[in-house]
């Protein structure tokens, strides 16, 4: 299982053409995230991928859920976030990412 650092890219007035990163599911990606980032998966394998955002966060000594999404087989094509830095971030500011399979996955910051 290898760390996977994947950049955002800053989006414009004038436009971004998005470069992604393609995932695998024994790989874990992390994104730097200032409350601004938000995330984009294109599926285009057969069966649905999860994608999840892992939780840093504890209330009430209870942990708060991780987010996760379900990206469809074929066509799914989701955009989602932001993320509260608080709740997403690891102790270097950034978010974690897994997947079941594999994804075009790009994150954008706004």
């Amino acid at each position: 299982m290898a760390d996977v650092p994947v950049t955002a890219q800053q989006v414009n007035r004038t436009g971004v053409t998005p470069a992604g990163t393609t995932t695998n599911n024994t790989d874990t990606y992390y994104i730097p995230n200032d409350g601004h980032v938000i995330l984009q998966a294109k599926n285009a394998g057969g069966s649905p991928v999860t994608i999840t955002v892992e939780s840093t966060a504890v209330v009430d000594v209870l942990a708060v859920a991780d987010y996760t999404i379900s990206i469809p087989a074929t066509t799914g094509d989701k955009v989602f976030g932001p993320f509260i830095p608080a709740v997403y971030n690891d102790s270097q500011g950034r978010l974690k990412v897994t997947t079941t399979a594999a994804v075009s996955l790009f994150a954008f910051r706004v």
